[in-house]
């Protein structure tokens, strides 16, 4: 009788590769999914190489800084100034703001994000609460500089752990 194991494997491991959702951000606490092009070029993956530098997040708005952990250095700075805690809905008004390695600074007030997700996670810190803040986004056109020149962004995915204050 011949030996089935290396079938057997193989199979299985063919069923872990088909149940994987390439494209899935869901378990990602923070991360930013986009594309850049102009004058800067990058490719921020999701949480893969990018980290959430800044947070902060009042009575009103939230703000998130990017980072990317690997060459290119890049920052992308996402401001959602009309949220509140646990408010979700579509076409917030936001502004996105680009910083390169050479801290040039390319910003736009022209885009949008739906939050489709604001939940509470657990209390923080001096009676303050995190929730996780997951959406999309999109820019109707490039960022500029005071320098000239101008990026693009293309629509985005975002997640963002926030911590809200009274």
């Amino acid at each position: 009788m011949p030996d089935r194991r290396p079938h057997l494997a193989a199979l299985f491991l063919l069923s872990l590769v088909a149940c994987e959702d390439d494209d899935s951000h869901a378990d990602d606490t923070c991360m930013i999914d986009v594309a850049i092009s102009g004058d800067v070029t990058a490719d921020l993956p999701g949480s893969d190489g990018v980290a959430c530098a800044i947070q902060f997040s009042g009575g009103d708005g939230i703000d998130v800084e990017y980072v990317t952990l690997s060459e290119p250095r890049v920052r992308v700075d996402l401001v959602i100034d009309v949220v509140t805690k646990g408010m979700t809905g579509d076409a917030f008004p936001a502004e996105l703001r680009v910083l390169d390695e050479a801290m040039t600074i390319w910003a736009t007030l022209d885009c949008t994000v739906d939050i489709h997700e604001h939940a509470y996670v657990e209390p923080a810190e001096l009676g303050n609460e995190r929730y996780q803040v997951r959406g999309e986004g999109r820019c109707t056109g490039p960022l500029t500089s005071d320098g000239g020149g101008s990026v693009t962004l293309a629509p985005f995915e975002f997640a963002i752990p926030v911590t809200w204050s009274d």
